[in-house]
């Protein structure tokens, strides 16, 4: 990156394809890129301008005539004088800036001028930079391009900074050498600005081989006879050489006396620059001091005669001040129940206006009149109520885990707790039964007619196993009961043998047990009609598994109905629920979601019966007007109060 001071920004304003524009440098490396024509060779000419001025100005692009510096200027239309600039900021140090450029008529005037923060525009002077870019914007107004007089009045009055032009360029090219902007001096003499020039235009067009380039190795070099003069130097200088070095010792000493004679001279101006200074320091103080005595003189002069004043007027400022207290004080006492009552109907206004406005707006959104937006509200809270009842129900039976069950059976929606009941005595009663035949099919109890067949060597016919079957069933033993009210059989042979049929029927026969006729249902499939006495017992096994699985099934299902039957007797109003649940018909699909439904149906009827009020929007306006003004004069006296009382204590309480 290049070291400071270096260029940050080139401006033209006024000029042929570079009519207003800032172009930044970047500190590495600019390029300007364009069509042939686009005017990039002008921006080296306008550097040249800037550095050299335009009497060696020469412009290396080819055309059908030489590019003269005042053509470089936009023309526009009529015949007076046209005008532009191109100037550079020179960036001296990070973010500080001078300003270097040329000014340009189409008459062929032409200025160099120098912008600084400074005044001082001595050849020697060092420039003063400033911290603020300058731009095209800044050297025109309304599109209008200042003359160069007019730009130097505007830097001064509206920037603080001084703009200095020069016809001539020597000064100018001075100042810049001086401060380090141009590493020659140009004002030296009319070659050396002309090689500088030709060194520049090299840039434009020509190579900068030295070998190739001749204004180049002119500038480096010289001409001819230069080059003899350098020859003899050289020559001289190898004859000298012994004495060169000895003279190069006496010149190191004679340079540090020389610099310690400085440094002893400096300090001398120092101190007696220190002493004026003082002495100067010292004078003005004195005469500072002096004049702020006589001012502050004064100043306490009038400060004691306004405290004389003060004090005569104490007795009476505070006896004003204490009764407008009490005067204010007697006003709130009067303003704050008025206040206080005009706030209230305010707000409640207010919230009724809130109200109306509410429910008109419901019925925009629902677009309909008011008898109907009350029956939408209505239906849908039947609607509500009727899917609340259904949700809570079956919360309660998911939780008990009884939903399944209940959806097994349909009830109807009256006295569900009854029908309940009914079917739990049913159940009992089929579990009673379920319970007896499990008893009967105990072949392994051997009292029984069942183990009494099961041990029997022989087959038995088909009524003969209809007798077993029955009283099998009936709980008829072979051992004596304790209970003397209930039948036994204590020899089975002796009644198989001895079967007589008083009457035979389909799958059923009349059997005459001395006098004593007793049906029999033949209506079964046989099972003890063959000897092998295993498969008889797999069928009871089977029969058994059977009655137990119907038992275990029954006391679920009865359990189950237990549960249901307290769910339903915890319920406010059972049927209600039960009828909910029978009506329901996907009704949660028709209820819509609007922030009107969410409202509770006291505040909607409400809602709808402050709709028909129509003089509380008017009353509203009215009182809004009435708190306004009380509002503002309660707070002025509350104000005016406190103040007041403020002031008295501080200054009153205090004395």
């Amino acid at each position: 990156m290049k070291d400071y001071p270096r260029i940050k920004r080139l401006s033209t304003l006024g000029i042929i394809h570079h009519q207003n524009f800032d172009y930044e440098f970047s500190p590495f490396r600019t390029d300007f890129v364009g069509e042939g024509g686009a005017g990039k060779s002008m921006i080296s000419d306008l550097l040249q301008l800037i550095c050299v001025g335009t009497k060696a100005f020469h412009s290396p692009t080819k055309s059908t005539r030489p590019r003269k510096p005042h053509t470089m200027v936009l023309r526009t239309e009529g015949k007076g004088t046209d005008m532009g600039y191109a100037f550079i900021n020179i960036e001296k140090a990070e973010n500080q800036y001078l300003v270097i450029g040329i000014y340009l008529e189409s008459s062929g005037t032409s200025n160099m001028f120098i912008i600084q923060d400074g005044n001082n525009f001595d050849t020697d002077t060092q420039l003063i930079p400033f911290s603020k870019l300058l731009g095209v914007e800044d050297f025109q107004k309304n599109n209008t391009i200042y003359p160069i007089n007019e730009l130097k009045e505007h830097i001064q009055n509206n920037l603080s900074l001084t703009c200095v032009s020069w016809e001539r360029t020597s000064n100018y090219h001075k100042i810049l050498f001086n401060n380090n902007i141009l590493p020659i001096d140009l004002s030296l003499n009319t070659k050396t600005l002309d090689n500088y020039a030709k060194i520049i235009q090299a840039f434009s067009r020509e190579s900068l081989d030295v070998s190739k380039s001749y204004s180049l190795q002119s500038f480096l070099f010289g001409d001819d006879k230069e080059q003899e003069l350098i020859k003899k130097f050289y020559d001289t200088v190898e004859e000298l050489q012994e004495d060169t070095v000895q003279f190069e010792n006496n010149l190191e000493e004679i340079e540090s006396l020389t610099t310690k004679q400085n440094h002893l001279s400096e300090l001398l101006d120092l101190k007696k620059a220190k002493e004026n200074t003082h002495t100067l320091y010292l004078k003005s103080s004195y005469n500072y001091y002096t004049n702020q005595i006589s001012i502050n003189s004064n100043k306490l002069q009038t400060l004691l005669n306004d405290y004389y004043y003060s004090l005569k007027s104490f007795p009476s400022l505070k006896e004003n001040i204490y009764e407008k207290i009490t005067w204010t004080k007697t006003e709130l006492e009067k303003v704050e129940p008025k206040w206080e009552e005009a706030f209230k109907v305010k707000n409640e206004l207010e919230d009724k206006v809130s109200k109306r406005k509410k429910f008109f707006s419901w019925m925009q959104a629902f677009n309909c009149s008011q008898e109907e937006l009350i029956e939408k509200f209505n239906k849908y809270h039947k609607s509500k109520d009727t899917i609340n009842k259904i949700k809570e129900l079956e919360g309660l039976l998911k939780s008990k885990n009884i939903l399944t069950a209940f959806k097994s059976n349909e009830y109807k929606e009256r006295n569900i707790v009854n029908q309940i009941d009914k079917q739990l005595e049913k159940l009992e009663t089929d579990l009673e039964l379920k319970n007896k035949l499990k008893t009967l099919n105990n072949i392994d109890d051997k009292h029984s007619l069942a183990h009494w067949a099961l041990q029997s060597p022989d087959k038995l016919n088909l009524n003969q196993e209809a007798i077993i079957r029955k009283y099998q069933n009936e709980g008829v033993k072979i051992e004596t009961p304790v209970d003397s009210s209930k039948r036994y059989i204590p020899t089975p042979e002796v009644l198989l043998n001895n079967i007589v049929v008083y009457k035979s029927e389909d799958k059923a026969f009349w059997l005459n047990l001395n006098g004593v006729i007793e049906f029999f249902s033949t209506d079964f499939s046989p099972i003890f009609n063959t000897q092998d006495k295993n498969k008889i017992k797999e069928y009871f096994e089977k029969e058994t598994t059977s009655i137990l699985n119907g038992i275990t099934s029954l006391e679920k299902e009865i359990k189950e109905k237990n549960i249901l039957k307290n769910v339903f007797e915890n319920l406010e109003n059972p049927d209600e629920y039960l009828k909910a649940w029978n009506t329901q018909t996907d009704l949660e699909e028709q209820l819509e979601t609007h922030e009107m439904y969410e409202t509770s149906q006291e505040d909607f009827f409400e809602y709808s019966n402050l709709y028909t009020q129509n003089s509380i929007e008017e009353d509203f306006k009215q009182s809004k007007v009435v708190y306004s003004g009380l509002n503002r004069y309660r707070s002025d006296l509350t104000t005016l109060k406190d103040n007041l009382t403020r002031e008295y204590e501080n200054f009153f309480e205090l004395k």
